[in-house]
C-alpha cells in the first residue's frame, strides 16, 4: 500500500461539516513541543469518557509526544503537565454533564428535568427494595 501523501493527510486533519461536526465534539491532538502548532489531529470522538480513554491509552504509547485533548474550544487536559494525567473528579463530571446535555438535544433544562426524573425514579426504587427486604427506610 502506498504512503499517504500530504494532501490525503491534511484532508484527514480537517474537521468534518454539518451534523457530524456537532457528534464529534472531543478531538485529540498532538502538539509541537513549544506548543506553537498542532503537529497530529489524531481522532476525532463523541464521547467523553471514550476520548480520556483514548487520551490515557496515548500518553502511554508515545510517552514523548505532547498531547491535548478538547472539547470543541476548551482544553481538557495536557500530557506535558503530569498533574493532568489523572482524571480528577470534577474533570469526569464535567465530562458527564456535557453528554448529558448534549444528550437532551443541547438544552440544559431538559438535561437537569431528565436528572432529576432519574433521581425519583431511583429514590423510589430504594424505597421499593428497602421494603421488600422488611426493613424501613433510612434504617442501616
Amino acid at each position: 500500500m502506498p504512503e499517504p501523501s500530504l494532501k490525503d493527510v491534511e484532508k484527514r486533519g480537517r474537521p468534518p461539516q454539518g451534523e457530524a461536526a456537532d457528534e464529534l465534539q472531543f478531538t485529540l491532538e498532538q502538539w509541537s513541543a513549544d506548543t506553537a502548532r498542532i503537529e497530529q489531529v489524531i481522532a476525532r470522538l463523541s464521547n467523553g469518557l471514550v476520548a480520556r480513554a483514548a487520551f490515557d491509552e496515548l500518553v502511554r504509547l508515545r510517552p514523548k509526544a505532547r498531547i491535548r485533548p478538547r472539547q470543541r474550544t476548551r482544553l481538557i487536559c495536557d500530557s506535558a503537565r503530569r498533574s493532568d494525567l489523572k482524571l480528577d473528579e470534577r474533570a469526569a463530571l464535567d465530562i458527564g454533564v456535557a453528554e448529558r446535555i448534549d444528550a437532551c438535544g443541547g438544552d440544559p433544562i431538559a438535561a437537569l428535568r431528565a436528572a432529576i426524573v432519574a433521581n425519583h425514579y431511583q429514590d423510589a426504587e430504594i424505597e421499593r427494595l428497602t421494603a421488600a427486604a422488611g426493613r424501613k427506610p433510612g434504617a442501616a
